[in-house]
């Protein structure tokens, strides 16, 4: 019986014939630090902070996986780094996102596939979200069940900022930009023609960004070099113009991602 005899029941009996506090159970404690840690809240996040830190031009660069080379469908990551005026891209990498989805849904669902992408502060996974983006599984090639970002300034679920619509259209690629309100703020829109949709080693492709009719900014994706090929990564730019709203500008941004999710990522399932 002395062998399965709890040691912190022992310590507690000891201790009341000495008059003294009975120590807590070692499981005990560590059970209530584990529940203790569970339930504080989410770190707040600032909505009005500029995340793009003032930059008018940022790229967006995607990183290759080596097993996409031999036909493997893995998460898509992004490092994010600002654009000078002399469209020189800079070596320091401010923002960097990554893909939350499960490898069944990549291989067999291709760009209509559920995610979230997790905007993290700095080079690496390792910051702290700033932003996620929440796409449900949708079809692409259907006036019903479009794709949309549900965008959050912060982790998924909190902080809800604004939508991403892209309705059904044959001749143009655009989107509507909505606040929490639902109300339209920005609008993308571009050829469904253009040559680097189409045949994106020779061409590029530009979306233009609209607000009440003006054009505002512009997210270009750039033609694909013989290292963007050969590894199936691409670049854009994001041009934010004169907008100042950080909030809009984070749309802007969520915006560009949907974008090159639903026209610039080459799909290995064949429905893209």
């Amino acid at each position: 019986l002395k062998l399965f005899w709890p040691p912190c029941v022992g310590a507690r009996k000891r201790a009341g014939q000495h008059g003294h506090a009975s120590p807590p159970c070692a499981g005990a404690t560590s059970l209530n630090a584990m529940a203790a840690v569970a339930a504080q809240p989410p770190p707040q996040i600032n909505m009005n902070a500029d995340i793009f830190a003032g930059a008018q031009k940022i790229v967006v660069r995607q990183e290759s996986a080596p097993f996409e080379m031999c036909a493997c469908e893995a998460a898509s990551r992004y490092r994010v780094a600002k654009l000078s005026e002399g469209e020189r891209e800079s070596t320091n990498v401010f923002l960097y996102v990554e893909e939350d989805s499960d490898c069944l849904s990549r291989v067999c669902c291709g760009v209509s596939r559920e995610l979230v992408l997790n905007v993290h502060l700095g080079a690496t996974k390792d910051g702290p979200v700033v932003q996620s983006m929440f796409k449900p599984l949708h079809c692409s090639n259907t006036c019903l069940c479009r794709p949309r970002f549900e965008v959050f300034a912060g982790a998924q679920n909190h902080n809800r900022i604004g939508t991403i619509e892209e309705p059904f259209s044959c001749l143009a690629a655009e989107q509507k930009v909505l606040d929490t309100e639902h109300r339209v703020v920005l609008k993308t829109t571009g050829s469904r023609w253009q040559l680097g949709l189409c045949c994106p080693c020779l061409g590029g492709a530009a979306f233009d960004i609209i607000r009440d009719g003006i054009r505002v900014g512009s997210i270009a994706k750039k033609r694909l070099d013989f290292f963007d090929s050969v590894k199936k990564t691409n670049r854009f730019v994001v041009d934010f113009g004169k907008t100042r709203d950080p909030i809009e500008r984070r749309l802007i941004f969520a915006a560009a991602m949907l974008t090159d999710l639903e026209f610039f990522e080459e799909s290995r399932s064949g429905d893209g």
